[in-house]
């Protein structure tokens, strides 16, 4: 027979050895009392005998990675009353566990970026005496994998710059920029910082510069070589300059969408510019060398054959047009405009008249440069009367005004 003394009650009896007492919560202490009967009658009590009940398994348990190196596990008590404590531990390393404790969940830290975990919880009870039921059964947590191993990110600490911010055909231009690497974890492998200049998608000249290595949060400036010489009429197509951090993608960074720059080349008539980068849009030379020379007396009333020097495009387009202005006083009149040849034909003038003409040289970017004026001056002889008289029977005479002429 079977008897809890603490509950005045009977629990039945039993002709085997041991005895299950049903119906107790978890992590509960019952004692009892046993004794032998038979036909004639039953022995005393035994001395108090005492058991604890086993915890409930833990529920629910699941764990998710906090970053690279800290995955947290958590699990539900199942109805174990709060004295109960928690032993959870990593399957594949024992000894990394978390000690113990009432606490439902664990931050197992100190693990190994982008690599798989699993772990076990079982509950513990809070026994006098530690033994059999001591423990519940192992719940599993699964498995979690820790967040991707932290890499290096590198962007451009500042606008690339390129040096003149302004620059003329034939004109030296500089490039440098400031490298950073804004993550904590160093570069070690060499990477290249290049600058490639394109002309409607085309490249027309690289520059670059290796580095060897590049810590964590800090940066590196730089110039990047050779320079580049703007080339003739740089004003034709779409220039861009685009500055790339690590070409060749030679680090694994954590993200790549934010290691180009890129920027239009624009163009000014001035040598300032709000731009990062301009070229410079230079007028045509002033015309010079007047033929006839300036101040020069024509004997020819049929016209002239203007002519001059000068003119010319500096950026190398090789578009220059004219625009003539011929005719009397300090404001001649428009002659002829838009010619390509550094040459004009008059036509006839009057005698006796002193004409001025200047020529504006342009080209197709809207920029022009006016010549200075000239002057130039047809000389009048008057002739006076001439008899001629012969010893013929006939007499005559010739009077005849002549322009211009020396007979």
């Amino acid at each position: 027979e079977v008897y809890d003394p603490d509950r005045d009650k009977k629990l039945g009896s039993t002709t085997n050895t041991y005895f299950t007492y049903t119906g107790i919560s978890p992590v509960q202490k019952r004692a009892v009392w046993v004794r032998t009967c038979v036909t004639s009658g039953c022995s005393s009590w035994s001395e108090e005998m005492f058991g604890w009940t086993r915890p409930n398994d833990p529920i629910n348990c699941s764990g998710f990675a906090t970053g690279s190196s800290i995955i947290r596990w958590s699990w539900g008590t199942n109805n174990n009353p709060p004295e109960v404590g928690y032993y959870a531990e990593d399957v594949n390393n024992p000894a990394d566990n978390n000690g113990g404790g009432t606490s439902t969940t664990w931050d197992q830290t100190g693990l190994q970026c982008d690599k798989d975990y699993s772990a076990r919880v079982r509950a513990v009870g809070p026994h006098e005496v530690p033994g059999e039921n001591t423990y519940s059964n192992w719940a599993s947590c699964g498995t979690v994998t820790t967040s991707a191993c932290p890499k290096p990110n590198l962007v451009h600490g500042a606008a690339p710059s390129m040096s003149p911010r302004v620059a003329a055909v034939g004109e030296s231009v500089s490039f440098s920029e400031t490298v950073q690497n804004s993550s904590g974890v160093s570069i070690t492998a060499p990477f290249t910082d290049r600058v490639r200049i394109k002309r409607n998608g085309v490249t027309q000249h690289t520059a670059s510069r290796s580095l060897a290595r590049l810590s964590g949060n800090t940066s590196s400036a730089g110039a990047l070589t050779p320079s580049w010489t703007v080339p003739a009429c740089p004003f034709i197509g779409t220039w861009t300059a685009e500055f790339s951090l690590d070409d060749g993608s030679a680090v694994d960074e954590s993200v790549e969408t934010d290691n180009t720059y890129s920027f239009g080349l624009g163009v000014t008539d001035n040598s300032t510019t709000t731009e990062i980068f301009a070229f410079r849009n230079r007028p045509p030379t002033s015309p010079t060398s007047p033929n006839p020379a300036d101040g020069a007396i024509s004997l020819d009333p049929a016209g002239l054959a203007l002519g001059w020097s000068g003119g010319d495009d500096p950026d190398q387009c090789n578009n220059e047009r004219y625009d003539v202005y011929f005719g009397t006083g300090a404001n001649p009149p428009l002659a002829a405009a838009n010619i390509s040849a550094k040459s004009y034909a008059t036509g006839a003038l009057s005698c006796g008249t002193t004409y001025s003409w200047k020529v504006v040289a342009k080209d197709k970017q809207g920029n022009s440069t006016t010549g200075p004026l000239w002057g130039v001056g047809l000389r009048w002889t008057q002739r006076a009367s001439v008899t001629i008289r012969k010893t013929y029977p006939a007499t005559g005479s010739l009077s005849k005004n002549e322009c211009c002429g020396d007979t």
